[in-house]
């Protein structure tokens, strides 16, 4: 059973899909894949239903006998012989399959199950990483030279909370609950595109913004962001990937593998590194408490770059850049939602 969990699981990520873009091809044809349940789907060790496997394998872009080699996978789990045994079964996840072009397609690789993580599952889920990542190198034998990860990590290695960098001191406060996140350069908040799945992050106007968001604290200072998303659900937002470059895009997506890049640090700015232009634009929240947001992987911040603050556009893309004291497009406010 956990050898073909494990294959789906690869399956999907090699095919460089989201769940979103999965449940988009699948209701291109004709089937019905909810990213909600194939999340779940995919985050339990339970047998998935038939249908799940082959809406998946189909929407990866695999031909029809792969999708039956699958299909027969799980046939012969969900109603083992007398000479089934944890070997043969083992040896039923068919190869991948994927076709190249599906492979390379599309370049935004979101990965994980989207659930709040308190701390102890933010544990357990490190754990269960860490056992996939056994069972991946038992498969592929690339985890002594480092490659096959998405990030650079490989598929043994595991980037766990705990080895990162501590926060910095200046680490504020701020009690959990649900908020508006407010830019200071326009006063606009941070929102995803209506009617978009890549989950990327823009500023728009409070009033539209979607999803909702709420700040998690953890022991150490840091927070998650969680989002709450009216169709796709629960999820975290988070820097893309992990990376760690300026201009890496933050995307809301399926809490877990991002890890620390994840976790955030409020840092309280002081009052008078806040301009009049910023508190123009915070308006009525211009007394309001200013913070910039450091993911704690990178210890950069988060913000728009200043083409965008200069117009305070509709639409422009929060990323990760080097914090920079003077720029407004990283200052942010945060308005509790009752």
């Amino acid at each position: 059973m956990a050898a073909f969990m494990a294959g789906l699981r690869r399956m999907r990520a090699q095919s460089g899909l989201t769940f979103r873009e999965l449940a988009r091809r699948a209701e291109a044809e004709g089937r019905s894949l909810p990213a909600s349940t194939l999340a779940a789907a995919l985050g339990r060790e339970k047998l998935p239903r038939a249908e799940v496997v082959e809406g998946l394998v189909r929407a990866c872009g695999c031909p029809p006998d792969t999708v039956a080699a699958w299909l027969a996978a799980r046939s012969r789990l969900a109603c083992p012989g007398p000479e089934t045994t944890a070997s043969t079964v083992s040896a039923t996840a068919p190869d991948q399959g994927i076709p190249a072009d599906s492979a390379t397609a599309v370049r935004r690789r979101r990965a994980g199950l989207r659930r709040r993580t308190g701390p102890y599952i933010a544990a357990a889920g490190v754990a269960t990483a860490v056992a996939l990542g056994l069972i991946l190198h038992a498969q592929t034998g690339s985890a002594a030279d480092g490659t096959g990860g998405t990030d650079g990590t490989g598929p043994g290695r595991v980037a766990a909370l705990g080895g990162t960098t501590a926060p910095p001191t200046r680490s504020a406060s701020v009690p959990e609950g649900k908020y508006l996140i407010r830019t200071a350069h326009s006063g606009l908040c941070l929102s995803e595109r209506v009617g978009e799945g890549s989950g990327q992050v823009h500023q728009d106007e409070c009033a539209d913004a979607i999803p909702d968001y709420a700040l998690e604290r953890f022991p150490d200072g840091t927070y998650q962001i969680l989002s709450q998303h009216p169709e796709f659900g629960p999820g975290c937002m988070g820097v893309t990937d992990r990376r760690t470059a300026d201009l890496a895009p933050v995307a809301d997506d399926f809490c877990g593998r991002r890890g620390p890049a994840e976790r955030f640090v409020l840092e309280r700015v002081d009052g008078d590194a806040v301009t009049g232009a910023a508190k123009a634009g915070l308006g009525a929240s211009a007394d309001s408490d200013v913070y910039r947001l450091r993911p704690r992987h990178s210890q950069k911040c988060l913000g728009f770059t200043p083409s965008a603050t200069s117009g305070g556009r509709k639409g422009q893309p929060l990323l990760q850049l080097s914090c920079d004291p003077k720029a407004e497009g990283q200052l942010f406010t945060f308005a509790p939602v009752t």
